[in-house]
């Protein structure tokens, strides 16, 4: 039987996304992807899908849609309200749903982005290997843009109906106003003295409301002093680039492939989806590991990937 949702309320910023595109760099493409990997992972296995399945992104909320068929559904990240019908239901865990059921995404409360599963995925063509919807560049999803009222997208087909799944509090997001970003050293990380060194790690930096799917700018009011450009070169999710002005930028998944900026850290995966979580004003400061360090909290990080603890309701 072929189920669609039916886009009623489109909210702040909605996408479909997914782990996003491998070996496009060089075409000068982005990789893109689900801001936050582990919330939209969790999401993807409470329903039985790949990790990789495209699901919808939802920025900060205002979300609202119909389905016309039965299908499961598992809705993580950010805390926000959240109901089927007039009935308020939990977030990390599956609901069932039956033609003519309305879910709707109240605005985030601690956080920014819900990630909303299907089970079987949804059935968009992919470009370029990935479902992922990249505005700026005019791919992905759905005609390369955000949902709007109106859209209609169709999900692949769901297996037999699911026992109700969910996370356990201890395996879901603590919210903080406070966030400590993991990073180890960047290529540039030689360029800064001892005390801009000293700086850069003791420095609050406060997340601006120019921050976006591309990039975080933060802000603080001791900025780092200007270093020499760098010869372009390649760039990757969680560089930390350091700009004339001195206010550290935070490259995300909808990053430029190239940028001539020093970029002195480099954040570890898990400490990109925190941040993804971020709003404005949110404050974060940076802590540098080891070598050995950063590799035992990136296995880590994989290994809770590869885990994804969910347990019968």
């Amino acid at each position: 039987m072929k189920v669609s949702m039916h886009v009623l309320k489109a909210g702040a910023l909605t996408t479909l996304q997914d782990l996003g595109r491998h070996g496009v760099a060089a075409s000068g493409f982005s990789k893109g992807g689900a801001m936050d990997h582990y919330a939209a992972r969790a999401a993807n296995a409470l329903v039985d899908n790949p990790p990789e399945a495209a699901l919808l992104e939802v920025a900060l909320g205002g979300l609202q849609f119909e389905v016309d068929g039965p299908v499961d559904i598992a809705i993580c990240g950010a805390e926000a309200p959240l109901q089927i019908n007039t009935r308020y239901v939990e977030s990390w865990r599956t609901h069932a749903l039956e033609a003519g059921d309305v879910v709707s995404v109240g605005y985030a409360q601690r956080g920014t982005r819900l990630y909303i599963a299907f089970a079987g995925g949804m059935d968009v063509p992919p470009v370029l290997g990935s479902a992922s919807t990249v505005l700026r560049e005019g791919v992905g999803g759905v005609d390369g843009r955000a949902l709007r009222v109106g859209d209609a997208v169709s999900l692949l087909p769901r297996s037999l109906p699911m026992q109700p799944r969910r996370f356990s509090v201890k395996d879901r997001y603590r919210f903080t106003t406070d966030v400590i970003l993991a990073a180890s050293q960047g290529p540039q990380w030689h360029m800064l003295d001892r005390q801009a060194k000293r700086l850069l790690l003791t420095s609050t930096y406060t997340v601006t409301a120019q921050s976006d799917r591309m990039g975080y700018r933060l802000d603080t009011d001791k900025p780092m002093p200007a270093l020499a450009g760098v010869i372009s070169e390649g760039l990757g999710v969680g560089a930390v680039q350091l700009p004339n002005d001195g206010q550290p930028i935070v490259l995300m998944r909808d990053h430029q492939t190239m940028g001539g900026y020093p970029k002195p850290l480099v954040l570890l995966p898990e400490s990109v989806d925190l941040l993804a979580q971020c709003p404005p004003g949110c404050r974060v400061r940076f802590k540098l590991l080891s070598a050995g360090e950063s590799t035992r909290r990136f296995l880590q990080y994989q290994q809770r990937l590869q885990k994804m603890p969910w347990e019968y309701v």
